[in-house]
């Protein structure tokens, strides 16, 4: 199965574009290809600029960690047969929040609340997930950085930023990636306060077998 990966950035709230991308029947009001899309029994029905109609499963859907699953068909059998027409899709639709604001720094009293970070220190980190294990399980970054994160699991993983600073106990999620499979890779920005963080993946069980780590910011 091939794999497309597209990214954006918006500048709003994670909340507030989750309110209308997570919203399923108000995806018209944003994807250009449709002039109409409704809810449906276990999803949503669209129809495309050209006629043609979708019936749409939502496989999973977690509000919570601003993240949805679905599972995309046509539903116009007359799709079917043509040349070049794809006839079925898996797609992820995720919402993470790239810069953490400074209400959400939980550093000492040596740094002034709300001071902005330094623009010269942005870095590229390289971060491995897999079964079941963040490496390193100990990070250390400047107040911005990139980090290059690889799944070379077998199966899929997140890395999950949460403030902590105990990552067996789940707490307010800050940032994150996607869930993303085996073999692929996802840049995340993130911009903290000097403190210490919790890393962890939230795919299922994961946590509790041992998926998880510390972010410390200078």
């Amino acid at each position: 199965m091939a794999h497309i990966h597209e990214e954006i950035e918006i500048q709003a709230a994670p909340g507030d574009v989750w309110a209308v991308a997570g919203e399923p029947a108000r995806i018209a009001d944003w994807l250009p290809a449709l002039s109409s899309s409704r809810a449906a029994s276990g999803g949503r029905e669209c129809t495309l600029t050209d006629g043609a109609e979708l019936k749409e499963r939502i496989v999973r859907s977690d509000p919570g960690a601003l993240g949805s699953v679905r599972r995309k068909r046509p539903r116009n059998s007359a799709l079917r047969g043509r040349p070049g027409c794809v006839t079925g899709r898996i797609a992820v639709l995720s919402v993470s929040a790239l810069v953490a604001l400074a209400a959400a720094g939980c550093g000492g009293d040596d740094d002034e609340a709300g001071a902005p970070p330094e623009p010269d220190g942005a870095r590229e980190t390289t971060v491995e997930l897999s079964e079941f294990a963040i490496e390193p399980a100990r990070l250390e970054l400047k107040r911005e950085a990139t980090l290059d994160v690889r799944n070379s699991g077998a199966i899929p993983h997140n890395l999950t930023i949460e403030r902590g600073p105990e990552a067996a106990q789940p707490s307010e999620r800050l940032a994150g990636t996607s869930t993303f499979g085996g073999g692929e890779a996802e840049r995340l920005r993130v911009s903290l306060r000097p403190g210490r963080y919790a890393l962890v993946c939230t795919v299922g069980d994961h946590r509790e077998r041992g998926m998880v780590g510390s972010l410390t910011v200078r």
